[in-house]
């Protein structure tokens, strides 16, 4: 599988950067890179200070290392993006919305860290991303969605607008389009165990299940069986 460019946002001390190091290491990535650490070795270099000395005083450059980036992104509004990515697929560390609009586009998919008292990023904000990963301490749950990340790459990938919301009854992630003026809603279960639901009807190789969504949806659906044979390659798809 291709590896995805995923940008990681959220709020300070959300757990941005312990989440991208675990998506990295789900999808085999050896690291992830943070447009601070970019910044920080640029102005290093421009200003023949020890990086070492620039962190371990970071308070005291702070000034000089905002000026210095405004300076760089009147050259190009997605710096530091670009190097960023040409050291790992997995971002952190954007926080305008200025360098947001400028780099979104660089990016198969956009992902917010959310977590009870930290939501406190004032440019940017969960509706900014494709999907909401909730940093709740739930180790079980985090492995969870972060198991089926390969999936939502896969359905994102796709022409259809997918949505993508997490049911804290099943304890499963709920992928949901609509196709032909079809309701399509893919059930996300751990362990490559998914379902298929059109128009709330369970679609299975079952010939009774085919009937009744077939009875459920009337002839006229002129593209039921389009679809239907759509949803079993996705489906065999995503399960590999």
């Amino acid at each position: 599988m291709k590896i995805p460019k995923i940008l990681i946002i959220g709020g300070s001390g959300a757990g941005k950067s312990a989440v991208a190091d675990l998506i990295a290491n789900k999808l085999g990535v050896s690291g992830i890179s943070n447009t601070s650490d970019v910044l920080i070795e640029d102005f290093s270099n421009s200003q023949n200070t020890p990086a070492d000395e620039i962190i371990a005083n970071k308070n005291d450059y702070r000034e000089q290392l905002l000026k210095f980036g405004i300076s760089k992104q009147k050259e190009d509004p997605s710096y530091p993006v670009k190097e960023c990515l040409s050291r790992s697929p997995i971002v952190t560390g954007i926080r305008t919305r200025q360098n947001f609009e400028a780099s979104k586009h660089l990016f198969d998919i956009i992902v917010w860290i959310s977590r009870p008292g930290h939501n406190d990023l004032n440019e940017l904000s969960a509706s900014d991303a494709d999907e909401v990963i909730n940093n709740d301490d739930n180790l079980d749950y985090l492995e969870y969605l972060i198991e089926i990340l390969p999936i939502f790459f896969k359905l994102k990938s796709q022409n259809f607008d997918w949505r993508f919301a997490y049911n804290e009854t099943s304890h499963n992630v709920e992928a949901t389009c609509r196709i032909a003026n079809l309701d399509i809603k893919i059930v996300l279960g751990s362990h490559s165990k998914h379902l298929v639901f059109i128009d709330d009807v369970l679609l299975s190789d079952n010939g009774l299940d085919l009937q009744i969504l077939k009875d459920h949806l009337g002839d006229d659906m002129i593209d039921f069986e389009q679809v239907v044979d759509d949803m079993k390659r996705l489906l065999a798809d995503i399960a590999k």
